[in-house]
């Protein structure tokens, strides 16, 4: 379930801005799918420089897995 709700976060590691994360989501997505409204992940890290960075930090499920609780909560909000 994890995999296919936050697959889209596994290639974002090196968005700089909330465009960038939300090009970077998309860009995965098309390769490997994901469930997560890329726009919505965007939105919510624009303006919050620490979800952002939170969100770069997120290479592989293994960071998903100890990802702060603010990033898995817009990733629930967003799928």
């Amino acid at each position: 379930m994890f995999a296919s709700i936050f697959a889209s976060l596994l290639a974002m590691a090196t968005v700089q801005s909330a465009d960038d994360l939300e090009a970077a989501c998309q860009a995965y997505q098309a390769e490997y799918g994901g469930e997560s409204d890329c726009s919505c992940l965007a939105e919510k890290a624009a303006g919050d420089e620490d979800l952002l960075a939170a969100f770069n930090e997120i290479q592989s499920p293994e960071d998903l897995a100890d990802a702060p609780s603010e990033v898995m909560e817009a990733i629930e909000d967003c799928s």
